[in-house]
């Protein structure tokens, strides 16, 4: 038994020790690959691969001409999610030397021009994203009396008129039809006004609570009557009273 006891404590402890020369040995070893994927959740193209490759390299070095441990992937993790439209980003190093680096896109809903001249975008979770020079999302665009001005995430309390628009722009971005439809938003003191992307004809939107039955009155609007009327007759579509839809003609 003591034999077969030691037999067994010898095996561990060479397993061990095997582990940690090859944990050694991999660290000291260098950088073979590097891979970048960019994921876009829509049809959007922001981030680009080169641009990410370049950054990194001109901030971190050429990661092949380095080691393994001298790599932190939770260092180069935290500088690819403080960039601009990346809402969240993974590291990591393969077996084989491989570095693994993923990038996904933050989803804008709004571009908004407020009465101070500044432009920015709004994405899916509130958070404030910069204009990108040469670049731009096919979102819908909010423009008119919109004095909020907001640094990082919207505060439906600090930033109420934000807050709003954030709301609008998302109700209209999670419709199926409404999200191909409405180009512009105008904000006028409370109600807001909808452009649509084809014909010469305004909507007109009443207060925050009623926009989700205004909307749907509108999508099935578009679903229907228009379909089967055309649009091209109108110069005002009114959705602000109640089960009921008012349209101008020219």
């Amino acid at each position: 038994m003591k034999k077969r006891g030691l037999l067994y404590i010898g095996i561990i402890l060479g397993t061990v020790l095997i582990i940690i020369l090859t944990n050694i040995m991999m660290r000291n070893s260098y950088i073979k690959s590097v891979e970048v994927n960019i994921i876009y959740p829509t049809k959007d193209r922001i981030i680009l691969k080169q641009e990410i490759e370049n950054d990194l390299t001109k901030h971190f070095g050429v990661f092949t001409k380095q080691k393994r441990k001298q790599i932190e992937v939770n260092t180069v993790k935290l500088y690819l999610e403080d960039k601009n439209f990346v809402e969240q980003a993974s590291v990591s190093i393969s077996i084989t030397g491989v570095l693994k680096i993923s990038v996904t896109q933050r989803s804008a809903i709004a571009r908004v021009y407020n009465r101070r001249n500044e432009t920015f975008y709004i994405d899916k979770n509130m958070c404030i994203l910069k204009s990108e020079n040469g670049k731009a999302a096919d979102v819908v665009v909010v423009s008119g009396n919109i004095t909020d001005t907001v640094k990082s995430t919207i505060d439906s309390v600090k930033n109420k008129q934000m807050f709003e628009i954030f709301t609008l722009a998302t109700l209209i971005n999670n419709d199926s039809i409404l999200k191909y439809q409405i180009d512009q938003i105008v904000r006028k003191d409370t109600d807001y006004i909808l452009i649509p992307k084809i014909g010469e004809y305004d909507i007109a939107l009443g207060g925050k609570t009623d926009w989700e039955d205004e909307l749907i009155r509108l999508h099935y609007l578009y679903k229907k009557a228009f379909i089967k009327n055309g649009w091209e007759k109108y110069s005002h579509i009114d959705l602000r009273f109640k089960n009921q839809v008012v349209c101008t003609r020219k």
